[in-house]
């Protein structure tokens, strides 16, 4: 395999991972909106313990998420600004 395939098939990994990432954000937030509005009007009670907690774990599961693009984002800028570097490239 050539340097261009296997630089075509990490680009359609990468883009298949970001669509999943950005699926599973959509899902939590969609989640976690539709749950605090079917419970609106609920008055609280043991039972909805469960729940809380559950949004508690999506709340986390959206920050995470967030945190992961933020890292990949980051990540990726570095590398760019190397290949800069390596190349004599030193403008902004």
């Amino acid at each position: 395999m050539n340097d261009e395939n296997l630089r075509e098939i990490y680009k359609t990994l990468q883009m298949s991972q970001d669509k999943y990432t950005y699926f599973i954000l959509a899902t939590t937030i969609a989640s976690v909106g539709f749950t605090i509005t079917q419970t609106q009007d609920i008055i609280f009670s043991l039972s909805l313990i469960p729940l809380g907690i559950s949004i508690l774990c999506w709340g986390f599961s959206f920050f995470f998420g967030c945190r992961n693009r933020e890292y990949c984002n980051s990540t990726l800028y570095a590398n760019f600004e190397l290949l800069k570097v390596q190349m004599g490239d030193t403008r902004n």
